[in-house]
């Protein structure tokens, strides 16, 4: 299962990598446009996931309305 404190360790560490390779590109077009696909990627997964619905919340009302 998803756990955000453990993103919460990892993603700075993924940050401070992707930075120091895109350092090393040389020509500044291509670490431009290697910067824009990560970019872009990292919205189109996040906003992925922030649509998955993680509980179904009418089964868990209608549980607890029972209890």
């Amino acid at each position: 299962a998803f756990q955000p404190r453990y993103t919460a360790v990892i993603v700075p560490l993924v940050a401070l990598l992707a930075g120091v390779g895109l350092a090393r590109i040389v020509d500044a077009r291509l670490a431009t446009g290697v910067l824009v696909v990560v970019v872009v990627l990292g919205l189109v997964g996040g906003v992925r996931e922030a649509r998955v619905e993680r509980a179904d919340g009418a089964v868990l009302q209608d549980h607890g309305a029972r209890l």
